[in-house]
């Protein structure tokens, strides 16, 4: 029985942590702010919007809490999912769409095994599009963790996606 009750009051404190977190975040901005500028605070200072935040996002920002997850889904930028330990990242912006970004795309989910918004099978990378790092002239461009890397084409993303999963 107490295995049962053990996991309960973990992700009960790991759901406190996560409001803790963002309430910090939020206590940072006083008088009227945006849910946009608000729930872009939340995913930079935390790598996502925890959901258990939605309550304390709307009523910061004067709205009502279906506001915010209709902005969390329907906004790339931002997510309700933890992040995995790494991030990889393709530009679709219109100028790295137009130079490859969507084989890009094809080759980072097969070698990666996972969809955009989502992770590998081992959580340790999250795969996401992006619109725009502001190096159009280097397109097609991927984020892998900090690092931008230009004039990326499909044999060569494979190449370092496979040496990020081989490093763990």
């Amino acid at each position: 029985m107490h295995g049962d009750v053990l996991p309960v009051l973990d992700r009960a404190k790991a759901r406190d942590a996560e409001r803790e977190a963002a309430r910090a975040v939020l206590d940072r901005f006083d008088g009227a702010t945006g849910l946009q500028t608000l729930a872009a605070a939340l995913q930079e200072s935390l790598g996502y919007v925890p959901p258990p935040a939605v309550p304390l996002l709307a009523e910061k920002a004067g709205v009502e809490r279906a506001r915010v997850f209709d902005l969390v889904a329907t906004n790339a930028q931002l997510s309700f999912n933890r992040p995995g330990r790494r991030r990889v990242a393709i530009c679709l912006g219109t100028n790295c769409s137009r130079r490859g970004a969507a084989a890009l795309a094809v080759e980072a989910k097969r070698t990666l095994g996972a969809d955009f918004f989502g992770f590998t099978p081992d959580f340790a990378v999250r795969l996401e599009p992006f619109y725009c790092f502001g190096r159009c002239e280097y397109g097609p461009n991927v984020l892998i963790d900090a690092e931008i890397h230009g004039a990326m084409t499909p044999m060569i993303l494979a190449t370092l996606l496979r040496g990020m999963l081989a490093a763990g």
